[in-house]
């Protein structure tokens, strides 16, 4: 028998391993096997791994030099190389530029529209901060929430220097022509911003219904009027469903070889119902019949990326509050964005549970929605009325 083919492996296939030093190989259990490597230390992967427990963990950069720690990283590795807090900054100002490349490229390339949520803030030092949040599905149909900018952010905070900061931000990232909504809450200034920020954007027609939606009110702050006032601003809520119902019905119908033609949506609704006990994943179910029901897929796309409340911006500020405590509170505002935006795109992996209860929430707020619109047409109960059973019942 003979060894041309484990000749040709071992040449083509199979990678030598250094042996010289087997001494100082080890066994490496991982997945249930063994495997050798070497003990040989990588000072760049020992920064790397330092630089992200910075990030994830809110540490001081004074961290690497505290004497106690270097005697630690010492014994473990003799000849390791420490280095200062103002080279850790560097690396991490390093890193974020780095992955705000690839969020953009990512960004710009993503089949729908972009969803926006924006709040402001104020540290333990007064100063005052705005938070972007970008929201996408992208290409695998897997819903993308992003902490894409944690500015700083002078007074004054009026309609016309948010319309500035907010335009320069999405400027400075490239998807001007992408925005689709931006999720605020009920502050008098947000009104006068965007009313700015549409004619700005619809500049380049670039807002879908010319900018008709671009404004989307945060439900927190909905449900409060509605406790307070009743049902006063329902009327707004109908309207845009009746917009929506509009929009469901100008979509091009499909030619088929049939004698019948029918729109999308009306396949889509002869469609037999799924059981209530059956777990949908609502994304899972766009992405099966996306080449079905392309236009509703492509609607369904940014619809299901609008969030509903600016939870996704406000809980930034609890990282914020704890990178800017009381002994770090002259932090540069390029450092602080830096590390909260590093810790949402390196971290925020763990948190994927929370992307999946705010997207069955917004869905849950939608069906409410359609629901008391199909209520109030076809019923002869005036709006009044119908603020008037609800707040008995609250009584």
């Amino acid at each position: 028998m003979g060894t041309g083919n484990l000749r040709r492996h071992i040449l083509n296939q199979c990678p030598r391993q250094k042996t010289r030093d087997i001494a100082q190989a080890l066994l490496e259990q991982g997945d249930k096997t063994l495997a050798i490597r070497s003990q040989k230390f990588s000072q760049e992967r020992f920064r790397e791994l330092l630089i992200l427990a910075i990030v994830r963990h809110d540490l001081p950069f004074q961290f690497v030099e505290y004497d106690a720690i270097r005697s630690i990283f010492t014994y473990l590795e003799p000849q390791v190389n420490h280095f200062t807090r103002n080279t850790a900054r560097a690396d991490i100002l390093k890193m974020h530029k780095n992955e705000c490349s690839k969020l953009a490229q990512e960004m710009r390339s993503c089949p729908g529209k972009i969803c926006f949520t924006s709040d402001l803030w104020t540290s333990i030092a007064t100063d005052g901060y705005i938070c972007l949040t970008a929201h996408f599905i992208d290409s695998n149909w897997v819903l993308q929430k992003k902490v894409i900018n944690f500015s700083y952010m002078p007074p004054p905070h009026s309609g016309i220097a948010l319309c500035d900061k907010i335009n320069s931000l999405f400027n400075s990232w490239g998807v001007q022509r992408k925005v689709f909504t931006i999720t605020l809450d009920n502050a008098a200034a947000n009104d006068v911003f965007v009313g700015l920020l549409r004619d700005t954007l619809g500049l380049n027609c670039s807002l879908a219904s010319g900018g008709e939606f671009l404004h989307v009110r945060c439900c927190a702050h909905i449900l409060n009027l509605i406790v307070q006032e009743g049902l006063k601003r329902i009327d707004i809520s109908v309207d845009k469903i009746r917009e929506c119902v509009k929009e469901f019905d100008s979509f091009q119908s499909l030619e088929f070889s049939g004698n019948t033609q029918k729109t999308q949506l009306e396949l889509y609704l002869d469609e037999t119902k799924i059981d209530r006990s059956v777990k949908l994943d609502v994304l899972a179910f766009w992405k099966a019949h996306q080449f079905r029901y392309p236009e509703l897929a492509q609607m369904a796309r940014d619809v299901l990326t609008v969030p509903i409340s600016t939870v996704a911006s406000e809980s930034a500020f609890s990282v914020g509050g704890r990178i800017l405590d009381q002994y770090r509170s002259a932090m540069k505002p390029e450092v602080v964005e830096a590390l909260v935006c590093c810790r949402d795109w390196l971290i925020g992996e763990k948190g994927k549970w929370f992307l999946v209860c705010l997207l069955y929430l917004h869905f849950i707020f939608v069906c409410f929605n359609f629901l008391l619109y199909i209520y109030i047409e076809n019923t002869e109960v005036g709006l009044e009325d119908l603020t008037e059973n609800i707040m008995n019942l609250f009584n």
